[in-house]
């Protein structure tokens, strides 16, 4: 299943954009988005799940790439084989009650 299949089926009111050139993904505050290899120079091959909010997905924190940024945190994914359907949808159920709790505050 293709990242953009399991984020619309995680959230159906979810809404696409593009922005920086990359599909961002939203609902009540920016979500998550997909980098192709194509898009940066970190990476050779595949494409890259980011997290808006990363910095704030304990539950996953063993899985996100951060390097040096405060917020932003990465999963990447070399190959089809590399994706793993069950983590991606538990990052992703993660980071949809993070963008919840972030509104309720305002």
């Amino acid at each position: 299943m293709l990242l953009r299949d399991i984020i619309f089926d995680l959230a159906p009111n979810v809404r696409e954009k593009i922005s920086y050139r990359l599909p961002f993904f939203y609902r009540r505050r920016w979500l998550c988005f997909i980098m192709p290899a194509s898009h940066t120079k970190t990476i050779d091959q595949g494409v890259k799940l980011g997290l808006c909010n990363g910095n704030l997905l304990k539950a996953h924190e063993a899985y996100l790439e951060k390097a040096d940024r405060k917020q932003v945190y990465y999963i990447h994914f070399e190959t089809l084989q590399d994706m793993d359907e069950g983590l991606i949808k538990s990052v992703l159920i993660e980071a949809i009650e993070v963008d919840d709790s972030l509104s309720l505050r305002k």
